[in-house]
């Protein structure tokens, strides 16, 4: 494997995470808990102990948005078009880049 993938996999990886931004980051079990705060998915929250609920909600962060990617020359031009595609490609009407822009 080229010494750069590792470099674009990782900026993949936090493409993917920038779409979470401004919300809950941390491990899996303890988002699926606390997101059952919200009045959404109260018949499901009414069969856990509410301090749970809170308790999941501690244990996590949420996601801020990033200013760019860390990628040297090499890393960079490889996963600039892959990127690119990554980053023009629509979501119910919204490039990816207008999602990660907050729009």
């Amino acid at each position: 494997m080229p010494a750069s993938y590792p470099g674009v996999a990782s900026a993949i990886c936090q493409v993917i995470e920038h779409l979470g931004q401004r919300r809950y980051w941390g491990n899996m079990t303890d988002v699926l808990v606390a997101l059952l705060a919200q009045p959404a998915y109260q018949a499901i929250a009414c069969r856990l102990p509410p301090d749970k609920i809170a308790a999941a909600g501690d244990r996590l962060l949420i996601a801020q948005p990033l200013p760019g990617f860390l990628l040297d020359e090499e890393e960079f031009s490889l996963a600039s078009p892959l990127l690119a595609a990554i980053l023009d490609s629509e979501v119910n009407g919204k490039t990816i880049r207008t999602i990660l822009d907050g729009g």
